[in-house]
């Protein structure tokens, strides 16, 4: 157990100290491509209970514009079940070629 966290009350009060706004969104090198139009994908466990509901996608969303991926599995998939998020990714990556980016 972490500490501090044996309540709802003490979670609440740690997760206020999150500040996801505070990824950069750009690159910090003059002269490289800005964060906002590098094409991102994150790839989401639907069976991840490391974080409350909402907060990594909430957290995601400081990327800017991304594809989502979803996948069965918990934090760990990618090392307890990689071919799971392999399937996830080449499935995105095949309808990605199906469907326009305009259709999308």
């Amino acid at each position: 157990m972490v500490h501090g966290m044996a309540d709802g009350a003490g979670m609440v009060s740690s997760m206020r100290l999150l500040k996801p706004d505070t990824l950069p969104k750009r690159l910090p090198c003059p002269g490289t491509t800005p964060v906002t139009t590098v094409p991102k994908s994150v790839v989401f466990c639907k069976d991840d209970v490391s974080l409350p509901p909402g907060a990594y996608l909430g957290m995601a969303q400081t990327l800017g514009e991304f594809d989502l991926i979803e996948v069965e599995g918990s934090h760990e998939a990618l090392f307890t079940n990689p071919g799971v998020v392999a399937q996830g990714g080449l499935e995105y990556r095949h309808l990605k070629l199906l469907i326009p980016s305009s259709n999308r």
